[in-house]
């Protein structure tokens, strides 16, 4: 697990997720899928709640 902040390389994902727990006000911002993964499983395990996440990717900007 990464620090909150930082990229999780190990993955080569550079993305940040948004894991959103639908049963209690659990939010987590995470860098890397690995990471995202990680804590959807731990929160699943842990109360059984219906937990999710997406990636919030970044467009990249085009420079003129």
């Amino acid at each position: 697990m990464t620090t909150p902040g930082t990229i999780d390389a190990s993955d080569g994902d550079r993305n940040t997720y948004h894991i959103v727990c639908h049963d209690c006000p659990t939010e987590f911002l995470t860098d890397g899928r690995t990471e995202a993964e990680q804590r959807l499983s731990e929160h699943r395990r842990s109360t059984d709640h219906s937990v999710e996440f997406a990636s919030l990717g970044v467009p990249e900007m085009e420079n003129e």
